[in-house]
């Protein structure tokens, strides 16, 4: 007889999501930061030779290259709220590298080229110190203790036993491929924007449309601060109505929001600007992000949950990801004139998203332990 997990710590949860905050901090901190250097300094250090278009194009390409335990420790009945957090970590990341570049900003262009655009890249140094501190501590969930411990004991089922074991990996691709399909479908309305806007803008802003770096960095700045009540706010909702209508409501307003963006973009008035970002990024992108972590894991049984969502979402990370900036800038043209086939491409992304999420399973009261039955 499988044993009854036992009531979650909060004190507990509450170190594991800061952990995973930290770490997911970390993972974009690295990854954004080489975006944000791909847009603004690589072109000139090391594609000096080409046109700007080309170099752009070569910067973005090598940035394609480079691309969940808090659901299991948090209240049945907040797990969207708790796991939504780590997923703010790239937003965190976001804050430290507009603060960083800010600086690197103001140094002249010699000394940005040279030796300036590393000092980012060393400060993820200090983040993974912490980190790692903060995750020495941790154990593993009870959700997959338990599953652990059922294995042992033959309790998966006389169909189960009966079935080759394979590993977690071949078994997703053989057992979970609609899933997997699902996920990558599904993270198209939330990466496409949030690449467009941190990455190709900055170079599509300063170069085709002659805006201020700082500009279009301060309008992230805000965006990524207000990220932090969207998140909470769009999490505790999908709580009591469940992810799908949450999921489905965030596709819509980046499908909305596609054209009007870039007009307000070409504008060049601050305050149109932010109004994009924020529009595009808090209340379309964060309502899709704030639940992704919860709506991913909950698609996949205990034993297979980390690497069944992981595999998905790295998988859809290089397609929806990070290809956006190179496709963007392929479409915008080296005058940036064809910015409208950028546009249609981010409205095709949110309605592949918007279908994934009508194809998908409402997950949000199903039990995570090993029955995985639903929960009222």
């Amino acid at each position: 007889m499988v044993a009854t997990l036992p009531k979650p710590d909060l004190r507990y949860t509450w170190k594991v999501t800061a952990s995973s905050f930290l770490g997911n901090t970390l993972e974009y901190y690295d990854f954004l930061v080489y975006g944000t250097a791909a847009a603004v300094v690589f072109p000139k250090v090391f594609f000096p030779d080409a046109s700007g278009f080309v170099a752009t194009l070569s910067a973005f390409g090598t940035f394609a290259v480079g691309m969940i335990i808090v659901l299991e420790s948090a209240p049945p009945n907040r797990r969207g709220f708790f796991s939504a957090w780590p997923n703010t970590g790239g937003f965190s990341a976001q804050i430290l590298i507009t603060g960083v570049f800010a600086y690197i900003y103001t140094l002249p262009d010699d000394q940005l080229l040279s030796w300036g655009w590393r000092i980012p890249f060393l400060l993820s140094a200090v983040v993974l110190i912490v980190t790692f501190w903060m995750r020495r501590s941790l154990h593993e969930t009870p959700v997959f203790t338990e599953a652990v411990a059922g294995d042992k004991e033959g309790e998966a089922g006389a169909v189960e036993a009966e079935r080759p074991k394979h590993g977690p990996i071949r078994t997703i691709f053989v057992d979970d491929w609609r899933n997997l399909l699902l996920i990558i479908g599904l993270r198209f309305a939330e990466a496409l924007p949030y690449f467009l806007l941190t990455v190709f803008a900055l170079s599509y802003g300063s170069s085709a449309l002659g805006l201020e770096k700082t500009q279009l960095n301060n309008a992230i700045l805000i965006a990524a601060v207000l990220s932090f009540i969207s998140h909470g706010v769009f999490s505790a909702i999908s709580d009591r109505i469940g992810r799908r209508p949450v999921y489905f409501f965030g596709a819509v307003v980046v499908f909305v929001m596609a054209f009007p963006f870039f007009a307000m973009l070409h504008s060049g008035s601050m305050v149109l600007i932010v109004l994009g970002y924020v529009l595009v990024l808090n209340l379309g992108h964060n309502a899709i992000n704030a639940i992704q972590p919860a709506f991913f894991a909950e698609l996949f049984p205990a034993e297979r949950r980390y690497t069944g969502a992981a595999a998905g979402r790295e998988i859809a990370s290089i397609f929806a990801g990070g290809l956006t900036p190179f496709i963007a800038t392929a479409l915008a043209g080296a005058d940036g004139t064809r910015w409208p086939l950028v546009a249609g491409y981010v409205m095709l992304g949110a309605l592949i998203t918007m279908f994934a999420v009508w194809k998908a399973p409402e997950s949000f009261r199903r039990d995570l332990s090993a029955t995985g039955k639903t929960v009222r």
